[in-house]
């Protein structure tokens, strides 16, 4: 396989320090001596003179080209390039590599490839499209001014963000999503994400919706949405009960996930078809046969389900299964589903996620094709709420693979964004799944937790393993403690060669093999620095963009113009996006 021009100036750059150069001074030194004889008029010697010296600056070239910038020949050679690469950088990588790679000149390359709608853009306009449309900057080195001291993602990587509470993290979401050239979805436990992008996303006259069902921040939801919404159809119930029950991790307790899933999507199945609420749900999952064997449920979903011709009788005979299992096996099966119905308890989440059809007011693909903005909020001590969010941005992450399967190259075109700040909390989506599809189909995904052990606790080690594993971008906020995840992290970083201070560079002990960034390292970076680990590059450590450091500093903007009173917080009411859409 050819490497284009580009790259191969890159390497030949990295390599020059390997350059022949006594040699190519002698043959320059050469061809100086021939054209000196020449215009002295001893024509024969100056011949030879200068064509030995080109013969040899020719024959230095291409052995160097060879040797030090052609692709090796074999594993051996090109692990022994690399090795050295990664001595002489420090174990970190260096600013021809962030220019090769990552940076804006890198990002306007790929553009054609993750923006298909620039394909026919000519040249020039590439150039001048703003950086914004084509990506989000991640960390910037120095004082960001020189080439290679940007690093930018394109809207096809995934970010998983982790630092521990006020590390700055939002102040780089918020970054996200000032940037997001498409539809835009947050989610937060606190409402400051939202303001500091609240002027950016509605000056242009875009819509933005609330939900929040959790009534945490003194901000009232402006729409509603039903989980029944499309239930009619089985495959959409199949797809709000997994939402409903993520997985709880390995062992017995993803067993009775399993097995809670299929029931749970059958009585939304029926409860949809029968014209009846999530209330009724909940009764049903609570309903016993009595001592005669007659059950209400069973009968009215039975008697649901009979409707649909296609599909019915399996559907009636796995409802007579569930109600037919011991005692013990169907009071496990619902305690499982109970935990996805927790919100149903709460009379804000309630009105919220079981409005009447006639009354849900987000239409979640006007949201998409209009680059529209959705806040979600959460608690941290209500984390029975998070089905409910989790279901409603599945069912818009749904939406946004079908949008993008009838675009070009099938992605979404501009892409929808994700910032799902504090997802372990407010929004237990299956990022073990979406990490590894969503990317590819136009939806671009910026996650934030706290450490890599919330990860673990939400979706098990296999899934955070996962989660891990497709991340294209994991950036690492210093000032946590936990020792397992600082040490984990430290050996992604790789060992490198490190000076001994204070022994002369001839003792044999002057230098010694060390972690990039051991576990103390890491801890100890500084406010705002971050630790970037990024496919196909070397550990970067820089300074994360904030949303505050951005040009004019930015006020934390009110979600409205109309004060908050004087007894709540500084939140202020929401203007409404479209007419009628309060509850």
């Amino acid at each position: 396989m050819s490497r284009s021009v580009r790259d191969a100036a890159f390497d030949a750059a990295r390599a020059v320090h390997r350059f022949p150069w006594p040699l190519g001074a002698v043959s320059a030194a050469a061809v100086g001596l021939g054209a000196g004889m020449n215009a002295a008029g001893m024509h024969d010697p100056a011949l030879y003179a200068a064509a030995g010296g080109a013969a040899g600056g020719v024959g230095s070239c291409c052995w160097w080209w060879g040797r030090h910038v052609m692709r090796p020949g074999s594993a051996k050679a090109l692990l022994a390039r690399m090795n050295e690469y990664h001595q002489r950088s420090g174990g970190t990588a260096s600013r021809l590599d962030i220019q090769q790679h990552a940076s804006p000149a890198a990002l306007r390359r790929q553009a054609r490839v993750v923006r298909p709608s620039l394909r026919d853009v000519s040249w020039w306009r590439l150039r001048r499209t703003p950086m914004r449309e084509l990506g989000v900057q991640l960390l910037e080195t120095g004082l960001g001014w020189l080439p290679g001291e940007q690093v930018w993602s394109t809207p096809e990587d995934t970010t998983t963000v982790v630092g521990g509470p006020r590390t700055g993290k939002t102040g780089l979401l918020a970054c996200f999503g000032n940037d997001a050239p498409g539809a835009l979805v947050t989610t937060s436990t606190r409402s400051d994400l939202a303001e500091w992008v609240h002027q950016v996303r509605s000056g242009d006259g875009r819509a933005v919706h609330l939900f929040n069902p959790s009534g945490y921040v003194d901000v009232p939801s402006t729409v509603r949405w039903s989980v029944l919404t499309g239930c009619a159809d089985y495959a959409t119930a199949t797809r709000r009960a997994a939402a409903l029950i993520p997985s709880a991790g390995e062992g017995e307790a993803a067993r009775w996930d399993e097995a809670a899933r299929p029931v749970l999507a059958l009585l939304l199945h029926a409860a949809a078809l029968s014209g009846l609420r999530m209330i009724d749900v909940l009764r049903w999952v609570g309903d016993e046969p009595d001592r005669n064997g007659r059950c209400r449920a069973r009968d009215q979903v039975i008697e649901a389900v009979l409707t649909v011709a296609d599909g019915g009788p399996i559907r009636a005979a796995q409802a007579r299964h569930f109600w037919g299992l011991n005692d013990r096996t169907r009071t496990s099966i619902t305690h499982t589903m109970r935990r996805g119905l927790d919100w149903m308890s709460h009379d804000q989440a309630r009105e919220l996620g079981d409005a009447p059809t006639e009354t849900t007011t987000l239409d979640i693909g006007r949201l998409i094709v209009e680059r529209e903005t959705l806040h979600l909020f959460g608690h941290e001590s209500q984390e029975g709420l998070g089905p409910l969010n989790a279901c409603l941005v599945d069912e818009i992450a749904h939406q946004a693979r079908r949008a993008a399967g009838a675009m070009l190259e099938g992605r979404l075109d501009p892409p929808l964004t994700m910032v799902l700040d504090e997802a372990a909390l407010v929004c237990p989506v299956p990022l073990d799944k979406w990490t590894a599809d969503m990317g590819g189909r136009g939806v671009t995904i910026h996650t934030s937790v706290q450490s890599l052990a919330q990860l673990r606790q939400r979706w098990g080690s296999d899934g955070a393993g996962t989660i891990l594993g497709n991340t294209n971008n994991l950036l690492v906020y210093g000032g946590g403690n936990g020792a397992d995840d600082l040490r984990d992290i430290s050996t992604l970083t790789g060992d490198s060669r490190h000076r001994v201070a204070g022994v002369d560079d001839d003792d044999p002990n002057s230098h010694r093999w060390a972690a990039v960034l051991d576990e103390a390292q890491l801890r100890a970076l500084g406010k705002g620095q971050v630790l970037l680990l990024r496919r196909g590059l070397l550990p970067i450590v820089g300074w994360a963009p904030r949303i505050w450091e951005r040009g004019k500093p930015p006020a934390r903007m009110p979600l409205t113009d109309t004060p908050a009173p004087s007894t709540t917080s500084r939140i202020a009411l929401p203007e409404q996006a479209k007419a009628g859409e309060a509850p």
